[in-house]
């Protein structure tokens, strides 16, 4: 093909209403593949392929592993699976969570970007955190374009912004104006560029991740942290554009991920210890007030204490649970399909 024929478009909460748009002003013939991943619930049914068929005249369907990547239609990411490509053929994967997710952006975008080199056009969406941006840096680094809606017409702005301020956008487009940009980068020629392949440590690791290649000799330094999602110890794999973490399963982080999902372990553990500090009053009080039958007075006030103690601390853990945190942990999708829950 002449023109950039694969677009790659990573998106999560706000994600289906923005896709609807843009696949309706798409015409029914297209020159290219679109690949599109949202973060969704692992273990509910997906209908975003019918929701995005009948707001568009482009066949859409979930990526079956194996299938040739054909033109004028929308492939998307399964459930628990990251869409990937090789060989011009779709490759499901269930490999390591990226960023706490699985379909990611990431993998989607960096083996795309392996795959087609200039002819790529990414396109990072409305979200929270910021799934995509690597990817997007992947893509540019082989000659493709990087596109990221413009924050003020997302429906949640984290992930545009964050591409943005990491400058890895060629265009901020407004969604109004996104399907007409978008048709005019898929009919612009592709150019005739070779590019070597990156040698740091993050893309070449990331690579053999989205290979299923374990490695025995781990690149970085051990860090300081463990992954939210094994308990593993997490390195810090040099990268020189940004902090970025993996475990030895391979279970990505960078740092804004990490510290949300550290966020949601905080709550978690805060809300474990509440229930047992209230199971403690509960059986506390039991054993006072039997005691007290017994007239057991210095038994009983000791036990008036702890339970006294037990109840404050609950109290002050509650307080601080229901309190606004500083970064959330999860943003829930607000679109009308319950069974896209965003990430």
């Amino acid at each position: 093909m002449n023109g950039h024929d694969i677009v790659v478009m990573g998106a999560s909460a706000g994600g289906v209403r923005t896709l609807r748009t843009i696949f309706a002003a798409f015409p029914p013939t297209l020159p290219a593949a679109i690949l599109v991943t949202l973060h969704i619930t692992p273990d509910a049914p997906s209908v975003l392929p019918d929701l995005l068929g009948r707001a568009s005249r482009l066949p859409a369907g979930h990526a079956v592993d194996g299938e040739p990547v054909e033109e004028g239609r929308i492939y998307v990411a399964p459930p628990d699976h990251h869409l990937l490509v090789r060989g011009g053929a779709i490759v499901l994967s269930r490999g390591p969570r990226e960023s706490g997710a699985r379909p990611a952006a990431d993998p989607m975008f960096r083996s795309a970007a392996r795959e087609y080199g200039p002819r790529v056009i990414g396109v990072v969406l409305s979200g929270g955190l910021d799934d995509g941006t690597a990817g997007l840096r992947a893509i540019k680094a082989r000659g493709g374009i990087s596109v990221v809606q413009a924050p003020e017409s997302a429906l949640v702005a984290e992930m545009p912004r964050n591409a943005i301020a990491e400058g890895v956008a060629d265009y901020i487009v407004h969604l109004d104006e996104l399907p007409a940009r978008l048709l005019e980068l898929i009919k612009a020629p592709a150019p005739m560029v070779t590019v070597s392949r990156p040698s740091d440590d993050a893309e070449l690791v990331a690579a053999r991740v989205d290979r299923g290649v374990l490695y025995q000799t781990q690149p970085g330094v051990p860090s300081d942290f463990t992954c939210p999602d094994c308990g593993g110890v997490l390195r810090l794999i040099p990268d020189k554009h940004a902090s970025h973490y993996r475990c030895q399963v391979g279970h990505a982080w960078n740092q804004r991920s990490l510290l949300a999902a550290q966020v949601e372990r905080i709550e978690e553990s805060l809300w474990a210890a509440v229930r047992a500090l209230e199971e403690h009053a509960k059986l506390t009080r039991r054993v006072r007030d039997d005691l007290k039958r017994r007239n057991a007075r210095t038994v009983v006030d000791r036990l008036d204490e702890r339970l006294s103690e037990s109840e404050h601390h609950a109290r002050e853990i509650r307080k601080l649970l229901l309190k606004r945190f500083d970064e959330p942990a999860t943003v829930e999708e607000e679109d009308d399909v319950t069974q896209q829950t965003a990430t």
